[in-house]
């Protein structure tokens, strides 16, 4: 089996009386985006923060490509690039500048190196302009460029499209789409654009009150609800929706044609043979619409709103 890039084991966070974080335990594997998505005050940037050691864990460990943040940061934090909170750049210098600066920090940062990053991430038409020029979308770019100089194997990015407009978060989102698919880079992204999550991620893991609720990969979690809703294009309707009725199946919603019901998986055969065997002709049957991330992470918060 694939081994993790990083493994949180039983990770806690208690100040004073209170317990931020309560026995966290997830593994993120190469070439993956992992989403950590919870209601404000969850516990994700301080989940995050613990990762990449600005922050002491309680209880616990955790592991980067099998060196411990706690015993061994030098090794571990050797393969991790982050942006928490915001990128922090030089204004005064351009964009190509801050690179060489922030190069000189880690080994083995070729120029043939900081080129290919700046290409990657977009930047090579404005990699010359001072970064005080530089749209609130570019300067993610950048930070994002500062983030992979070292070639890192995990990627950590709290909140990477806050403050962008629609089209700046597409971009980050395919560059991080391609980081994960091309580069293998594991990448972990907390959010609070449920809709954003759900295009950008593999996989997710529900935090709320400092506990891990669920890990699950986004389309198995969608599609997790025991029961599904179904439509029906029938004639005659009428006919169709007192068979329903006969079975005591509940109708949900009716209109031209089609009626609305709830129903697992395993009944929709039967429905469909008491309609034949009541001559109401079928001309379709379709999901009436899968959940929404947001859908179900309101499910699983109880309704929080982010």
């Amino acid at each position: 089996m694939m081994e993790p890039v990083c493994r949180l084991d039983h990770v806690s966070k208690i100040i004073g009386s209170k317990t931020i974080i309560e026995d966290i335990s997830l593994d993120i594997y190469p070439g993956e985006v992992f989403g950590l998505l919870g209601p404000n005050g969850a516990g994700k940037t301080t989940t995050m923060r613990m990762m990449v050691g600005l922050m002491s864990m309680s209880k616990g460990n955790i592991l980067i490509q099998g060196h411990s943040i706690r015993d061994h940061f030098e090794q571990a934090i050797a393969h991790v690039g982050a942006i928490i909170e915001q990128p922090q750049l030089y204004n005064y210098l351009t964009g190509y500048e801050n690179l060489i600066h922030f190069a000189r920090m880690a080994e083995h940062v070729t120029d043939d190196r900081i080129e290919e990053i700046v290409e990657l991430v977009g930047l090579a038409d404005r990699i010359d302009d001072k970064v005080k020029t530089y749209s609130l979308g570019m300067r993610q770019r950048l930070g994002l460029a500062q983030a992979l100089l070292h070639s890192p194997s995990l990627l950590i990015l709290d909140e990477p499209t806050n403050g962008l407009d629609p089209a700046g978060i597409r971009e980050i989102r395919n560059y991080l789409r391609r980081l994960a698919q091309e580069e293998g880079v594991s990448v972990v992204v907390s959010s609070h654009l449920l809709a954003e999550m759900q295009l950008m991620c593999d996989r997710i893991a529900i935090i709320d009150k400092g506990k891990l609720l669920d890990v699950q990969s986004v389309e198995t979690f969608l599609n997790s609800a025991h029961q599904h809703m179904i439509t029906f294009t029938v004639d005659p309707l009428h006919q169709a929706v007192q068979v329903m009725e006969d079975h005591a199946v509940p109708v949900r919603h009716v209109t031209d044609h089609e009626f609305k019901v709830m129903l697992e998986k395993e009944q929709i055969p039967d429905v469909v043979q008491h309609l034949v065997q009541a001559k109401v002709k079928i001309y379709g049957i379709r999901p009436a619409g899968e959940k929404t991330l947001e859908e179900r992470f309101l499910e699983m918060t109880g309704g929080k709103a982010q």
